[in-house]
């Protein structure tokens, strides 16, 4: 596995420590699962319920989240904003962190929230810690969904992933 920066451990280690319950998605999903890829952010799914996010916002207020795009703007974090906004994205001391509440992981895109994410996960230890992980299928339809070149130029190593980790799971 590509080691991923200190923030990155940084953001994950301050999830864990406010025990915020989470599947982590994109590209860090796919690095943690053995691609070689480059992100430049961290993508989670939250569970969606109002303890969950009590808690996410004290986890993010520690990271020293900003709206990005207007992070002269002082946004009180609070666990309303978290829950109604369908997808934050946030600058903190240790990089960008984005709470998305579903992506498009499913047959034709149908949007997958943390329940079905957490039910098709995979775990990961990374850095002492169990992680929970967007399944290699979801990541890879999610990517295919957004269309994005940045998102396409990077499915043919993720689906020769997938292919591998399948074989290793059938021998």
């Amino acid at each position: 596995m590509q080691n991923l920066s200190k923030d990155v451990q940084k953001i994950i280690r301050t999830l864990e420590k406010h025990q915020v319950q989470y599947v982590i998605v994109g590209g860090v999903g796919s690095i943690l699962q053995g691609a070689d890829i480059f992100t430049r952010d961290i993508d989670v799914c939250p569970e969606n319920n109002k303890e969950n996010f009590e808690r996410l916002s004290e986890a993010l207020k520690e990271l020293g989240g900003r709206l990005r795009g207007a992070t002269d703007v002082e946004v009180p974090i609070t666990p309303e904003l978290l829950r109604n906004m369908q997808i934050g994205t946030w600058v903190t001391h240790f990089g960008d962190f984005d709470i998305i509440h579903d992506i498009p992981a499913g047959e034709n895109g149908a949007l997958f929230e943390y329940e079905q994410l957490y039910h098709n996960r995979k775990d990961v230890t990374f850095i002492g810690l169990v992680v929970h992980v967007a399944s290699l299928e979801n990541i890879i339809v999610s990517k295919r969904f957004a269309g994005r070149a940045k998102d396409l130029a990077v499915l043919p190593e993720l689906e020769e992933l997938l292919k591998k980790q399948q074989e290793e799971d059938q021998g």
